[in-house]
């Protein structure tokens, strides 16, 4: 299901970062390990601190700011 979300993403110039498999329902997105859940049956959630929140808002609040933490990282 994250796979197809991230297929049909609607913009894709946003979409610098890739979601990678660490372990079952465990990601890492950029320096950020997340836990990622199914809620019924078509909802992708994603946990942040003590809560969990839509995958939308999870990729508008995060996906910039972990490029750029790539990207200082890279220059040092």
């Amino acid at each position: 299901m994250l796979a197809d979300y991230l297929t049909n993403y609607p913009d894709r110039k946003k979409l610098n970062i890739m979601f990678i498999r660490d372990s079952e329902q465990i990601y890492k997105f950029g320096k950020k390990r997340v836990f990622i859940k199914i809620e019924n049956g078509d909802h992708i959630r994603v946990r942040i601190g003590g809560g969990f929140m839509n995958i939308d808002n999870f990729m508008e609040q995060y996906a910039q700011v972990e490029f750029e933490k790539i990207e200082r990282a890279d220059m040092l």
